[in-house]
């Protein structure tokens, strides 16, 4: 084997458009005998190109790497985005890429651009690879019920509580890890004891307020939950957004571990209830619902 080939990008959530990419550059590198390589960034772009524009992410660069690793990528090149990089026309960066880093086929995203020069199309690169010696391929696009599955509609459909789609167009439940708090323990008084998560990662994306049927995973076991982003009106909390969790089947302490939660589905709109009672019953039947759809999920 001589060579790579390899694709460039952010790859944040390493979602079902990212591995249908992925098979490509592994299908065209067994074809033309050069190892499968990904190339992406240890910061997203936009965090030196336009910071105000920057998204919540899906992911960590750690969860990045792992997830390409898990589908199975051995070789994943990081980068770091910074001025001198921004500066870089496509061609200098397809140059960059070929003379520093061996790649001899750049497998092009079906909408991906890079390089200062934004305007530049596919046509563009393949010509810069002509004259370089890089052979230059446009990946298909996934579609999922019709439509592209892209980084910034899961993002949207998080922000929308549409943690069912999401988890589809990622291949698996959204998920982010976080550090059990400690809270005001008004959950426990009502029946339902509830960790309180810190998220680890501060630029990561929080789903949209409300109630989840989440699973939550800490010592290598996994739990089944109901998960509540918002301010809890009935509690008075002010305008203070916590994130907390209670888990079906559970009686130990969280307090300072390090958990992962899982989002698979929006049961309901965070509410003020009347009085505790009226929370207290509609918790009840949350974790009925809850219980019921990961049943059901099962068959």
């Amino acid at each position: 084997m001589s060579g790579y080939c390899a694709t460039i990008g952010f790859f944040d959530g390493v979602h079902a458009g990212h591995c249908h990419l992925i098979r490509q550059v592994q299908h065209y590198a067994a074809d033309f005998q050069q190892k499968p390589l990904v190339i992406t960034f240890r910061n997203h772009p936009l965090q030196t190109i336009a910071p105000e524009r920057m998204p919540r992410l899906l992911t960590s660069l750690q969860e990045r790497v792992d997830l390409l690793h898990e589908n199975g990528v051995e070789d994943v090149l990081l980068l770091d985005f910074n001025a001198e990089m921004q500066r870089q026309t496509s061609r200098e960066f397809m140059l960059f890429l070929h003379r520093a880093h061996q790649v001899e086929t750049l497998v092009v995203g079906y909408n991906h651009r890079f390089g200062s020069d934004r305007d530049a199309s596919f046509e563009d690169y393949e010509r810069y690879g002509k004259e370089i010696g890089m052979r230059v391929i446009h990946a298909t696009p996934y579609y999922i019920y019709k439509e592209k599955v892209s980084s910034s509609i899961i993002r949207r459909q998080l922000e929308d509580g549409c943690a069912d789609e999401a988890r589809e167009m990622l291949g698996r439940p959204y998920a982010f890890s976080g550090i059990v708090i400690s809270g005001r323990r008004k959950g426990r008084e009502l029946g339902f004891p509830t960790a309180n998560i810190s998220p680890k990662n501060e630029l990561q994306l929080v789903p949209k307020s409300g109630v989840y049927a989440v699973k939550v995973e800490f010592d290598g076991k996994q739990f089944e939950g109901m998960l509540n982003i918002g301010v809890r009106p009935t509690l008075q909390n002010g305008t203070d957004r916590s994130i907390e969790v209670h888990l079906l089947h559970f009686d130990g302490n969280l307090y300072e571990k390090s958990i992962k939660v899982l989002f698979y589905h929006f049961l309901r709109e965070e509410k003020k209830f009347d009085s505790l009672t009226a929370l207290r019953e509609q918790l009840q039947k949350d974790a009925v619902i809850v219980s019921n759809y990961f049943e059901n999920l099962k068959s």
